[in-house]
C-alpha cells in the first residue's frame, strides 16, 4: 500500500488506510507492528488513503484524508481507536486530503496542517479533548427568597453557602434591612443589618461578609459599612465620604476592593477605588 498514515514507537504502532495499486481504491486495514513483526488490526470504518494520525498504539486520532474508488473525495471525517475499537469524532472543518500531523502528540492534543483539496491548503486544526466527561452548564431554579427586592447586596463562597442583605422594594423604593441566607436549596431570614438601605456594595463569604455604602430615600451616597460573621451584622469603619453606589466588588473581608459607581452630582460616574484591609479602608 502507499498513503498510509501511522501513529505510535518503533516498537508499538498502527498504520491504517492507503491505496492499493491502480485504480487507487482507498483501504480499510490496519495493522500493528511490536517492534518485529506486523499483524492485521481491526479495520477501518470506511475506507481512507491520503489521511493523517497521531497518537499512540492504544490511543490514536486518524483523520482527514480520500475515500472513493480513486480515493480523491476529500473527507473530514475524524475517528478515535482506544486500543480496541474505532469510535466516530468531531470532524474537521476542513476536508482535504494529502494533509500533515505532529507525529507523536497524544490522543488529547494534535495538530493538522496543510494539504489538498483542488489547490494546496495552508490552515492548521487543533485537536483537543479531555480523558473525563464534562457535563455542560445549565441554569436551573432555585429556592425562592421569602421577601422580594431589588439592589440587594448579595455574597458567598459557594452555591450552598450565600448571604443576600438589604435592598430596596418594588417602586417607590424603600430601604430594607432583611437578611437571608442560602443553603443550596432554600432562603432562611436571619439577623437584619442594622441600617436599612440599597444601592450599596457586597464582598466576602457568608461567614465573613462586608455591605458597604448606601442609599436610602433620604440618603443618597454614603460609606457606611458592616461586617457579618455569619450570625450578626456590626457596623465598622466606612469608607471615604460623600460615596458612590452602584460600585462593582470583589475580595475577602480582609482584602476588599470596590471601584466606580456612581457619586453625586455632578461627579455622577466615578473612577474611585477603595480597598479594606477587615479595618480600615484606602484610596486605591
Amino acid at each position: 500500500r502507499r498513503t498510509n498514515s501511522g501513529v505510535g514507537t518503533q516498537t508499538a504502532t498502527i498504520t491504517a488506510g492507503g491505496l492499493t495499486p491502480p485504480p487507487n481504491a482507498a483501504m480499510s486495514n490496519v495493522e500493528d507492528y511490536n517492534g518485529a513483526s506486523w499483524t492485521n488490526g481491526t479495520a477501518l470504518p470506511t475506507a481512507t488513503a491520503r489521511n493523517v494520525g497521531f497518537g499512540t498504539q492504544t490511543s490514536a486520532i486518524m483523520a482527514a484524508g480520500g475515500t472513493g474508488p480513486s480515493s480523491d473525495t476529500n473527507t473530514t471525517v475524524a475517528l478515535g481507536w482506544d486500543g480496541t475499537s474505532w469510535s466516530s469524532k468531531p470532524s474537521m472543518a476542513t476536508a482535504r486530503r494529502f494533509t500533515h500531523s505532529s507525529s507523536y502528540a497524544p490522543s488529547t492534543a494534535g495538530l493538522v496542517f496543510g494539504g489538498y483539496t483542488t489547490t494546496f491548503v495552508a490552515s492548521t486544526e487543533e485537536w483537543n479533548s479531555s480523558l473525563n466527561v464534562i457535563t455542560a452548564g445549565a441554569w436551573a431554579s432555585g429556592g425562592t427568597l421569602n421577601t422580594a427586592r431589588q439592589r440587594t447586596g448579595g455574597f458567598g463562597n459557594a452555591q450552598t453557602s450565600a448571604v443576600t442583605a438589604a435592598g430596596a422594594s418594588a417602586p417607590p423604593a424603600t430601604a430594607l434591612n432583611k437578611t437571608e441566607e442560602y443553603n443550596g436549596t432554600s432562603w432562611t431570614e436571619v439577623n437584619a443589618v442594622n441600617t436599612a438601605r440599597y444601592n450599596m456594595t457586597a464582598f466576602g463569604t457568608e461567614a465573613a461578609g462586608v455591605l458597604a455604602g448606601v442609599g436610602t430615600p433620604s440618603v443618597t451616597y454614603g460609606g457606611t459599612t458592616e461586617e457579618y460573621n455569619g450570625t450578626n451584622w456590626t457596623t465598622v469603619n466606612p469608607y471615604s465620604a460623600p460615596g458612590a453606589n452602584y460600585r462593582s466588588s470583589c475580595g475577602p473581608q480582609t482584602a476588599g476592593l470596590l471601584a466606580g459607581g456612581v457619586a453625586p452630582a455632578p461627579a455622577e460616574m466615578t473612577n474611585a477605588v477603595e480597598e479594606y484591609d477587615g479595618t480600615n479602608w484606602t484610596a486605591g
